[in-house]
């Protein structure tokens, strides 16, 4: 089978982490059942870019004919829900959906991390809503 990145092999690297290269090829393996020769589609946030690695090279591992990256950074994506522009909430860009839909119709297969690590006390700074719209709080 298949061996775990060099990095990944050396003494000092924790079980946990190496449970991580197990978790990944669990994932694209049978997760997903990447087939020899299909696409993959990786969605993952950049503070998660070890296991974004990990989970490309158990696809290349399989014989994935590419495997695409989407990177996202939470901090963005929140600040683009709280600022940007209310028209661009109905709109996706041309090149965006070309590139999804084209995707999806060769069969790529698609994997999503969601990685929600907010420390406790700045959980208030990350709480989703405009905040011009907020009610006023109230002095007691």
């Amino acid at each position: 089978g298949a061996k775990a990145p060099a990095a990944f092999l050396r003494k000092e690297i924790h079980m946990n982490q190496k449970m991580l290269w197990q978790y990944a090829r669990l994932i694209v393996g049978v997760g997903i059942n990447l087939q020899k020769g299909q696409t993959l589609v990786i969605n993952c946030p950049v503070d998660r870019a070890d296991f974004g690695r990990l989970l490309t090279t158990a696809a290349y591992d399989l014989g994935a004919k590419d495997v695409v990256m989407l990177w996202r950074d939470d901090y963005c994506t929140r600040e683009h829900w709280l600022r940007a522009d209310d028209s661009l909430f109905d709109y996706v860009y041309g090149w965006d959906a070309d590139r999804l839909n084209t995707l999806a119709k060769e069969g790529a297969g698609y994997i999503s991390i969601a990685a929600a690590a907010v420390p406790e006390h700045d959980r208030s700074a990350w709480q989703i809503h405009r905040w011009s719209e907020r009610e006023p709080e109230r002095q007691s």
